[in-house]
């Protein structure tokens, strides 16, 4: 099934949000870091081989902590990428595997599956997203637009020469929640120090 670019960002900007995510969500992919790892015909997992597809993976900087999640969106077609273009996706961020993950996981729109724990995958969202939308996270969005803004395609990869997905390697989801984790107990003590 996957998801249409399309069929994603009116879910996400749609008018009953007046454009106020919109605006969020552009003022956060022009002011965060994007590292581009790789842009390949080909995922390190066993998924989707016969697929003809291209995939964009980046490193995107958190808005919270001094971290990087990863983003790995697989484009479904041997051509420029359009709104009608199918998605799969991968996001370690929190917001996005607590509250998307499930929701793409059943539109088949979720591509590292092994990297997140059976609970994201088999229990719907409860707080955020209970109507079980197909969302982009500000994450899947700035993946979005940078793949975009750099004129990535099937035909432009050999130009980018960054296939090997052994640098740069995707970090499953529970491992950078432990990451974010040590580095929030980091913040802690100085945080009391500073208020003496």
């Amino acid at each position: 099934m996957a998801l249409s670019i399309q069929h994603l960002l009116k879910a996400t900007f749609g008018p009953a949000k007046m454009g106020i995510v919109k605006r969020a969500y552009d003022e956060f992919y022009n002011t965060i870091p994007i590292k581009l790892c790789h842009v390949s015909r080909s995922l390190p997992t066993n998924e989707y081989k016969k697929s003809t597809f291209f995939a964009v993976h980046c490193k995107i900087k958190s808005e919270k902590v001094d971290m990087y999640y990863d983003v790995v969106i697989q484009y479904l077609t041997d051509t420029n990428p359009s709104p009608n273009t199918l998605i799969r996706c991968y996001c370690n961020s929190p917001s996005f595997g607590f509250f998307f993950a499930y929701v793409y996981n059943r539109w088949d729109a979720l591509i590292f599956k092994p990297y997140y724990n059976v609970q994201l995958l088999t229990q719907p969202p409860k707080v955020r997203n209970p109507k079980k939308i197909p969302e982009a996270d500000k994450y899947i969005y700035a993946c979005l637009r940078y793949t975009s803004s750099k004129r990535i395609t099937y035909n432009s990869i050999d130009k980018f020469n960054m296939t090997d997905w052994t640098k740069n390697p995707v970090i499953p989801f529970d491992e950078i929640l432990k990451q974010r984790k040590q580095l929030q107990k980091q913040l802690r003590p100085s945080k009391r120090k500073n208020k003496r």
